[in-house]
């Protein structure tokens, strides 16, 4: 095992021998907040295998948590090539590639499709940022990051990323959309060369404006850019030449009237 996170402690036992990992775990277990035995069931190096019945005894009597790799027997050893831990009592069979497994999996539980939306997340977080979602020095720490950890925003590794944003209470509701979608944010983010504030009041006066003089009747979305032109941009854009985009939701009468009384 890799001791790359803080506080592990790795302790080698012989090959394939199993009294010298139980004098281990003996001698070295029992002062340790929680014992992990890492073995392959077949070995890369030999091509033996480990005993995986008489090694989840072992760690069931030591109250460790057995993990086996099984990158050369599934597929090809065991009851329908599962691998040699298929059908042993005290193994949980871990399949999976490691940056993109559920915690579940990554614990040997029981999975279904929740544990592929998991997966499919972590690939898309990797697609937007180009870095990985959930990373580490060693797999034990990649381990830790997948059971503990929660992967930073996308908006913290990619600043200039659209943002969701809470419900905004105004009258011209439509302009606070939860989610700025890619297109209309990029637009914004090449032509917008400043941004200003307007009030609910500002809003229902541009309505009543718009309604009084050019015979449009909108809803407060549709006012915003008459309620900045007479209200802050009054005195930088006077004796200007000014074109207004009129764009919002549907509005229906009663609501309407409401608002511009």
């Amino acid at each position: 095992m890799h001791a790359g996170l803080a506080g592990v402690r790795q302790h080698r036992f012989r090959h394939n021998d199993l009294a010298h990992l139980a004098e281990l775990l003996e001698r070295y277990g029992r002062a340790a907040p929680a014992r992990l035995i890492l073995v392959e069931s077949v070995y890369s190096m030999d091509g033996d295998r480990a005993d995986i019945t008489a090694l989840a005894a072992l760690a069931n009597e030591h109250d460790a948590l057995l993990m086996v790799d099984e990158a050369h027997a599934t597929g090809v050893l065991g009851p329908g090539g599962a691998g040699l831990c298929a059908g042993i009592e005290g193994v949980g069979v871990v399949m999976g590639t490691m940056p993109y497994m559920a915690p579940e999996q990554v614990q040997g539980h029981e999975v279904d499709a929740r544990a592929d939306l998991f997966a499919f997340g972590a690939i898309l977080y990797e697609m937007l940022t180009g870095e990985r979602a959930f990373a580490a020095d060693s797999q034990a720490g990649l381990i830790a990051a997948l059971l503990d950890h929660q992967p930073p925003p996308i908006t913290a590794v990619i600043p200039s990323a659209p943002r969701s944003i809470e419900r905004v209470a105004t009258i011209a509701d439509s302009l606070g959309a939860p989610y700025a979608a890619p297109i209309t944010f990029e637009l914004c983010r090449r032509n917008v060369e400043d941004v200003v504030l307007v009030s609910d009041d500002e809003l229902r006066e541009a309505m009543r404006l718009m309604l009084r003089e050019i015979k449009l009747a909108v809803e407060p979305a549709g006012a915003s850019a008459m309620a900045a032109l007479v209200g802050p941009l009054r005195e930088k854009l006077r004796g200007r030449r000014v074109g207004l985009i009129v764009c919002g939701s549907n509005i229906d009468a009663a609501s309407y009237a409401k608002l511009i009384q």
